[in-house]
C-alpha cells in the first residue's frame, strides 16, 4: 500500500509538473519519440523559447518542439515550418545515445528579426540522463534527473525539482526556485531572487539582485546576494552567509562544523541549539546574546569567548545593525 501510494504521489507530482509547460499560442512544430534506454544525454539550446525537461522510468523518450510567434503571437504550423526555414538553422534527432535539439537564428541582428519565432522544447528522457540545456530567451524547469546538468539562460526563471548528482545552473535575468534535490548543486542569478529548499549536499547559491531563501538543507551551504535579505530556516549543515544590502535570518538545528553570517547594510538574528559548545566572534552596532553563560570578552558592540567550553566557530558580522544570537 505505501509503495503504490508513493508510486500515485510521483505521477502526481510530475503531472502537475508538465502542467507548468504552457502551451498556450504555441503550435506543435515536430513530435519525435525514441526507445527510453536509448537515451544517456540531452543536449538542448534555442535562441528565444522555453525548455522542459522530465526524467522518467517507463514509457518513451519524447521530443516534442512548439513555435509561437514573437511576443507570443500565436501562427500556423505552415507558418512556423516556413519561418523556421528561412531565419533558423534548426536540426534535432537522436545521435548515439544523446537526444538534442538546436535552433540557432541565422540573422544576429535581433531587430530585423520582426516576423521570427519563439521556439520550445517540452523533453521526456530516463531519470539517469545528464544534460546541457541552454536558452536566450525563455525559461528552464528541469525535474527528476540524476546526472551531471548544465543549465543557463540569459533571459527566464529556472526551476528545477528532483534533480540528484551535478547541479550548475544559471540566468542572468530571472529567479531561481531548487528543491528536493541532492548533490553537488550550484546556482546564480544576476537579476533575481533565490529559493531553496529540502536539499542535501554541497549548496552554493548567489544573486546580485535579490533575496535568498533557504529551507530544510543538510550538508554545506553558501549563499551570497549583493542586493537583498537572506533568511535561513531548519538548516543543519555548515554555513556561509553574506549580503551588502539586507538584513540575515537564520535558525539552525544543527550548525555543522560551523556558522558565519554578515551583511553591510542590516541586521543578524541567528539561532542554533543550546547544548553544543560554541566560539563566538559577533560584531555590530550592538550585540546580545541570550539563554547562555559566556567566557571571553563582551562589550556592547561585540563578543568574542565560549560556551560550553568552545567548538563551533559562530561569527557574525554587520556594519549598520544590530546581532542577536539565541540558543535555545
Amino acid at each position: 500500500m505505501r509503495a503504490l501510494f508513493a508510486s500515485v504521489l510521483l505521477s502526481t507530482v510530475a503531472v502537475n509538473a508538465m502542467a507548468q509547460f504552457n502551451t498556450n499560442n504555441k503550435v506543435l512544430f515536430e513530435r519525435k519519440t525514441f526507445p527510453l534506454s536509448s537515451v544517456q544525454n540531452l543536449e538542448l539550446s534555442t535562441s528565444g523559447g522555453a525548455i522542459y525537461a522530465e526524467g522518467a522510468t517507463s514509457g518513451e523518450a519524447v521530443l516534442e518542439v512548439y513555435v509561437s510567434g514573437n511576443n507570443g503571437k500565436s501562427i500556423s504550423l505552415d507558418e512556423a515550418k516556413k519561418r523556421i526555414a528561412e531565419k533558423y538553422n534548426y536540426e534535432s534527432g537522436l545521435s548515439g545515445s544523446k537526444l538534442f535539439a538546436k535552433a540557432e537564428n541565422k540573422n544576429k541582428i535581433w531587430g530585423n528579426n520582426n516576423d521570427g519565432v519563439s521556439i520550445s522544447y517540452k523533453v521526456i528522457v530516463p531519470m539517469q540522463t545528464s544534460s546541457k540545456i541552454n536558452t536566450s530567451g525563455g525559461s528552464i524547469q528541469v525535474l527528476n534527473l540524476k546526472g551531471d546538468e548544465k543549465l543557463n539562460t540569459s533571459g527566464g526563471s529556472l526551476t528545477i525539482d528532483n534533480v540528484d548528482g551535478k547541479l550548475n545552473a544559471a540566468t542572468s535575468g530571472g529567479s531561481i526556485s531548487l528543491k528536493q534535490s541532492a548533490g553537488e548543486l550550484n546556482v546564480a542569478t544576476s537579476g533575481g531572487s533565490l529559493h531553496l529548499s529540502n536539499l542535501k549536499g554541497s549548496v552554493k547559491a548567489a544573486t546580485s539582485g535579490g533575496s535568498i531563501n533557504a529551507k530544510t538543507v543538510s550538508g554545506t551551504l553558501s549563499v551570497a546576494t549583493s542586493g537583498g535579505s537572506i533568511t535561513l530556516k531548519d538548516i543543519a549543515a555548515t554555513t556561509e552567509a553574506a549580503t551588502s544590502g539586507g538584513s540575515v535570518s537564520a535558525e539552525f538545528t544543527d550548525p555543522g562544523k560551523g556558522v558565519s553570517l554578515s551583511t553591510s547594510g542590516g541586521g543578524i538574528s541567528l539561532q542554533v541549539p543550546k547544548d553544543k559548545g560554541y566560539d563566538l566572534d559577533l560584531r555590530g552596532d550592538r550585540v546580545n546574546v541570550s539563554n547562555v553563560s559566556l567566557q571571553g570578552t563582551i562589550t556592547k558592540t561585540s563578543v568574542k569567548g565560549k560556551t560550553n567550553g568552545g567548538g563551533i566557530a559562530l561569527r557574525a558580522t554587520t556594519s549598520a545593525g544590530s546581532v542577536n544570537v539565541t540558543m535555545n
